[in-house]
């Protein structure tokens, strides 16, 4: 088998809130997807991050084998799964909310995350996440993230060390 696409990020939980008030629960987040998406077109994708050892990081877990994910990357944790909560507005766009600080996505440490990587990779894919911060505030800079942030260093060093 070839390599895999390492994909490094969030899984969490959307939560939708409703018209009527009710909440919607979805299971995402953009490398969560996108694992999901690489490994249903049977190219070899490993997923790299957090897993809470709850009902809701048990699905996460679920459906990436489902889809043929390689789980070998995964770092499981007793913290809880990372939550977003996106309130509609009239026309149907979004507006989020993280409840990220302690969770699941957001404690992936760089020792854990190294520990976790597969011995080689013909790809890396890191997105999402990396904009949201543990006090929960979107930002253009920086990573809630620091294992997965320190991956993409360390590859990017070996890269041009080569």
């Amino acid at each position: 088998m070839s390599a895999p696409i390492l994909v490094g990020g969030e899984a969490l939980y959307d939560l939708v809130a409703e018209a009527d008030g009710g909440l919607t629960g979805h299971p995402g987040g953009g490398p969560f997807n996108t694992a999901r998406t690489i490994g249903r077109l049977r190219q070899p994708v490993a997923f790299l991050g957090r897993l809470s050892s709850d009902r809701l990081g048990a699905t996460h877990e679920r459906m990436l084998a489902d889809d043929g994910v390689d789980l070998g990357s995964i770092v499981r944790t007793a913290d809880p799964t990372t939550l977003a909560l996106a309130s509609l507005d009239a026309i149907g766009a979004a507006s989020w909310s993280f409840c990220s600080t302690g969770t699941a996505a957001a404690g992936l440490a760089s020792r854990d995350a190294l520990a976790a990587l597969p011995p080689c990779v013909s790809a890396l894919h890191v997105a999402s996440g990396a904009g949201v911060h543990g006090n929960d505030e979107i930002t253009a800079t920086g990573s809630w993230m620091p294992g997965v942030e320190y991956v993409v260093n360390v590859l990017h060093a070996d890269v041009n060390e080569a």
